[in-house]
């Protein structure tokens, strides 16, 4: 009788850890600030306080920041950052762009200049830098402009160590992968001067049962993280410990 009390005490102990730790997950979310401004509520895990699962940076006039970095729009899977063309930007500003919680996606074009080693080619001509950014004639003269896009299906992810091995001096912007893949001849509209982040929460799937689980491994310290999407019928942020899903038909 003594083990069996033992083990019943152990495993009441087991599931009071298990609830104690989802319930405070939910507090944090509860007590995240999920608005900057006159902003709409971010969903979750977005905020801008430090009990957010994934924090962005609020000014005092509203604006929302990744590093120096402006936020133009949050999806399921991506953070879009707008990168105005700069010519005398330090290359080490890009290094902002990367988190134990998010990092820019492989197919990425990365604009940078001053470089020890030549980057890798890639199929946008400086021609077409010049029209479609605001690139000014001082930039041009002084300094080599390079273009590094890995194009790569297999990782999620830009090789952060790759791009720093050319010893460029200057991050000058970017364009986001779906604007050239989507381009098969047709006139588009390019949205330049921006880049897509890819995000995830650290550790084991905690995902609603009606929503399903994108297990990652960062890049940046190959940590397990997930995200979490509401399957086809549902809406809501996926996640235990944010709204879960709702069936559309509920609503």
């Amino acid at each position: 009788m003594i083990i069996i009390r033992k083990h019943t005490i152990l495993i009441l102990l087991v599931l009071c850890f298990l609830f104690l730790s989802l319930s405070t997950a939910q507090v944090n979310y509860r007590t995240c600030n999920q608005t900057c401004g006159s902003s709409k509520p971010y969903p979750y895990p977005f905020g801008f306080s430090s009990d957010c699962g994934i924090r962005l940076n609020c000014t005092t006039d509203g604006g929302i920041f990744i590093g120096k970095f402006p936020v133009q729009e949050v999806t399921t899977d991506s953070i879009i950052v707008g990168i105005k063309a700069q010519c005398n930007r330090p290359f080490y500003t890009f290094h902002e762009l990367f988190s134990h919680k998010y990092a820019p996606t492989s197919g990425n074009v990365i604009f940078v200049q001053n470089c020890s080693k030549t980057a890798s080619s890639c199929t946008v001509p400086e021609a077409m830098v010049r029209e479609y950014f605001d690139y000014s004639e001082d930039c041009r003269e002084g300094s080599s402009l390079s273009c590094y896009f890995e194009n790569n299906s297999t990782n999620k992810f830009l090789n952060k160590s790759i791009l720093d091995g050319y010893g460029c001096g200057n991050f000058m912007s970017s364009i986001c992968s779906e604007n050239l893949r989507n381009n098969s001849g047709a006139t588009v509209s390019l949205e330049v001067a921006t880049i897509q982040l890819g995000w995830w929460l650290q550790g084991a799937c905690q995902c609603s049962s009606d929503a399903n689980c994108t297990e990652i491994e960062s890049p940046v310290d190959r940590k397990p993280g997930f995200r979490c999407t509401c399957k086809e019928g549902f809406v809501g942020d996926g996640f235990l410990a944010g709204t879960g899903c709702t069936r559309i038909r509920d609503i």
